[in-house]
């Protein structure tokens, strides 16, 4: 359809015809593509909708995963965990046991360093410090076993009976 001259411009009902002619044309070409618009905007929809749909599933794959991972590290951690524990509740039963036998032969040697000393000492401060000893070994108290073996080794008995009553008082 060819343009209207500058002349066609003056006349209204030509140009406005001319304006519906264009439009009728347009609507007629719409028509035509309208069936395969539809099919192609149901296309794009039903891909759009299908994309989004697996992004969804894959962000959904991925936590599902970091979340197996997260929970099989933990189970992980915990038997570790249970495994060292249980390894430490033996090594220190073993050294218990350990220090207790180490500790009743430093007591055995303080006994019979007592026992030189008895006839010096009173027979309430004997018995003290037997239980002095028992409750050293006992309590794994080295410090105080071998304080004591240290003040028995003196010589002087005169030094060693005030000290020896001083740590009676102190443990009762």
């Amino acid at each position: 359809m060819p343009l209207p001259t500058a002349s066609d411009f003056s006349n209204w009902p030509a140009f406005g015809d001319f304006l519906l002619q264009l439009l009728a044309n347009a609507e007629l070409a719409l028509r035509q593509l309208l069936p395969t618009l539809t099919v192609v905007t149901g296309l794009v929809l039903v891909l759009g909708l299908l994309a989004w749909g697996s992004s969804d599933m894959r962000c959904w794959w991925r936590a599902r995963r970091a979340a197996r991972l997260r929970l099989q590290q933990e189970k992980f951690q915990k038997i570790r965990t249970k495994i060292a524990d249980k390894g430490q509740t033996r090594r220190l039963r073993l050294a218990t046991h350990r220090q207790r036998r180490n500790l009743k032969e430093l007591a055995v040697l303080v006994k019979a360093q007592l026992k030189a000393v008895k006839r010096s000492i009173r027979p309430h401060i004997y018995s003290g410090v037997r239980v002095v000893i028992a409750q050293s070994v006992t309590e794994l108290d080295f410090d105080r076993l071998y304080a004591l073996h240290r003040l028995l080794d003196q010589a002087d008995a005169q030094k060693i009976v005030p000290r020896l009553e001083r740590l009676v008082q102190q443990v009762r």
